[in-house]
């Protein structure tokens, strides 16, 4: 009797080790959506998905806006949603206190 529950036990631990490597090799093959309004690419500005001509369009529109600056808090847009304003702050990707062409680069 041992034996058969040692013998249970082994095998839900096999099927339940074979269960987790299936799932995260899922992981990396399908594609999760994101919820609306968040997205992992930094240089998706307006939060659509694309990393396109709109999102070098907001920063081209705040270039050289400082944190010192009374342009940083000002709202440049709105997220693809329409429920989340974009402030030029959001536009300096690199964080170095500026709104310059070098986040202009990080948009590929």
């Amino acid at each position: 009797m041992k034996n058969a529950v040692v013998y249970v036990l082994i095998l839900v631990a096999v099927l339940a080790l074979v269960f987790v490597l299936i799932s995260s090799k899922n992981k990396s093959t399908v594609k999760t959506p994101t919820p609306t309004g968040i997205s992992s690419n930094i240089a998706d500005i307006n939060r659509d998905g694309r990393v396109d001509a709109v999102d070098k369009n907001f920063i081209t529109s705040s270039l050289n806006c400082a944190k010192n600056a009374s342009c940083w808090n000002k709202v440049v847009g709105k997220t693809s949603d329409g429920d989340n304003p974009i402030y030029a702050s959001d536009l300096d990707l690199n964080h170095d206190g500026l709104v310059d062409q070098s986040d202009l680069n990080l948009i590929k």
